[in-house]
């Protein structure tokens, strides 16, 4: 897979343009963090409220590992609802969440957004900790973006994933919505 490819088919079109330098609202040791992270990827999670970016930066990231990185990695895209989506319908037939568990499990660089925004099950906590587990184990990169707090994470899907975020990279967003716009009239 290429940078075109990625960019032009997975990502949405609203970031499918997206760099670093765009980024210049975040802050420089972001930024710099992130070309840094693209010469040997680690798991990072990217927390803030609603509006602060995250998304945005990690395609930004995304793209520097593309043109930075000597290693050929695949990255894969999901908002958190949409790979709920799917792993509900592969476990309505008998065993098979378990090839798309072992799949996301085992995907170069998986980046998961907007988490905490999937439905609040038993099912879901098995399996996104399934696929969590076995990322960490093999220590592959994941990208992950929240609006959630790590207490909050523990509390709504799992301690364990929590505690093991928290050997992520964290990079916490603050300051304004940036969606929001300054009225002209």
């Amino acid at each position: 897979m290429s940078e075109k490819f990625f960019f032009d088919e997975a990502v949405p079109k609203k970031f499918a343009a997206v760099t670093l330098d765009q980024c210049d609202k975040q802050p420089g040791s972001f930024r710099e963090f992130a070309r840094v992270w693209a010469l040997k990827p680690e798991s990072v999670l990217l927390l803030g409220d609603t509006g602060r970016g995250k998304t945005q930066f990690a395609f930004a990231m995304i793209r520097q590992l593309f043109r930075s990185s000597t290693k050929k990695i695949w990255p894969r895209y999901y908002t958190s609802p949409e790979m709920d989506a799917i792993l509900l319908n592969a476990s309505r037939t008998e065993g098979g969440d378990k090839f798309i568990i072992a799949a996301m499990g085992a995907e170069d660089l998986l980046f998961i957004d907007d988490f905490g925004r999937e439905t609040n099950s038993e099912r879901v906590k098995r399996q996104y900790f399934e696929i969590l587990n076995m990322r960490y184990a093999k220590l592959l990169p994941t990208l992950i973006s929240s609006n959630l707090t790590l207490d909050q994470i523990a509390q709504q899907l799992n301690s364990a994933i929590a505690s093991r975020f928290q050997e992520f990279q964290i990079l916490e967003f603050t300051g304004p919505d940036l969606r929001v716009q300054k009225k002209i009239c």
